[in-house]
């Protein structure tokens, strides 16, 4: 079972940053003052998987993506300001964690995470 979790993890490790990708909102000339950034999170796997946002390395815990399902979590306005935000998947019960690469994420970007 250990070896097992070790190469879900190892396979997660490269199947999420290879997924992120950020989409911002079309440019319309001016910035909106109440845009939200999401993070939209599909887990396709059968596990479900804590997810954090870490920022000048401190971890927010964002929630819960349960398997097989695709859920959307807001990110804090404050951590969309001038800063790489990067995100880490875990295993419900589990000690492995899988990171994804940094992304600068400003306000009103859509961030999507594939959970394979």
């Amino acid at each position: 079972m250990l070896l097992r979790l070790r190469n879900f993890a190892f396979a997660v490790a490269l199947a999420l940053p290879a997924a992120c990708s950020s989409n911002p909102e079309p440019d319309t000339g001016a910035e909106p003052t109440n845009a939200r950034s999401v993070v939209q999170v599909e887990n396709r796997n059968f596990y479900d998987m804590q997810v954090y946002a870490v920022r000048f390395g401190e971890r927010q815990r964002l929630g819960l993506a349960t398997g097989n399902r695709t859920t959307t979590f807001e990110l804090p306005a404050h951590w969309t300001t001038g800063a790489t935000v990067q995100f880490v998947a875990s295993p419900v019960g589990s000690d492995q964690v899988a990171w994804s690469q940094q992304y600068s994420v400003k306000p009103g970007d859509v961030v999507r995470l594939e959970i394979n």
